[in-house]
């Protein structure tokens, strides 16, 4: 901007400033006071290059194209398979969910039934406890205590201990046994036949005819 400035006062002035085309006039109220014009060029003294004025108002934004990638045919193409597989899957869970619910409200209020009886009142198999035994004089009469004591019914238990050719007093302390629990302690003595643990369980489980047959050893200690 250019502008000039011309001050009046009571001295003339030196020189002729040239009028301005607008101009803002300040002048004091109180006399005695030099009155001043002040001349500012405003933007109509400016001289114009041809130029159009800029817009007030900022030009809008153009939108921007959207954010679209082009679908390949393979990502089409697996679309489907994982649909269905989805689809599996919440049916699954629902199914479970409705066989749980079924289940629950059956048990709650269907008519139960109890195929494992108590216990106390079940029919137990017959039981046969085989000792097997060879020279275990110093053992054989803790093992056949235990058994006597075990919490299994007495007339489905049936002890017999495996006398495979003691040379010791296996043979005397199981007879004893036998005097003083009678029906509950049935002895297999064995005197001849093949040497070893195995052929005389062997020899024993022949004559046994319980449910359930359950080998001891004469050392171990029922509790």
């Amino acid at each position: 901007m250019r502008g000039e400035a011309f001050a009046r006062g009571s001295l003339a002035p030196e020189t002729a400033p040239k009028p301005l085309p607008k101009s803002a006039k300040l002048a004091a109220a109180e006399p005695g006071r030099t009155a001043m014009e002040v001349a500012i060029t405003t933007a109509d003294t400016l001289e114009g290059d041809g130029r159009p004025e800029p817009a007030l108002r900022p030009r809008p934004w153009p939108k921007p194209a959207p954010l679209t990638e082009p679908v390949h045919e393979g990502a089409r193409a697996i679309v489907p398979p994982l649909t269905v597989m989805l689809l599996l899957i919440v049916g699954l869970v629902i199914f479970y969910a409705v066989r749980h619910y079924l289940f629950t409200l059956n048990r709650l209020f269907g008519r139960q039934r109890h195929p494992y009886l108590d216990i106390d009142i079940a029919d137990w198999p017959t039981l046969t406890v085989l000792v097997a035994a060879h020279n275990e004089e110093a053992v054989i009469a803790g093992s056949l205590t235990c058994l006597l004591h075990a919490d299994y019914p007495a007339d489905r238990l049936t002890i017999m201990p495996v006398n495979d050719r003691s040379c010791d007093r296996t043979r005397e302390i199981i007879d004893d046994f036998v005097q003083r629990y009678p029906g509950r302690i049935i002895p297999f003595h064995r005197t001849g036949g093949k040497p070893g643990k195995a052929a005389a369980l062997k020899d024993a489980s022949a004559a046994v005819a319980s449910d359930i047959i359950v080998v001891f050893d004469a050392d171990y200690l029922h509790r």
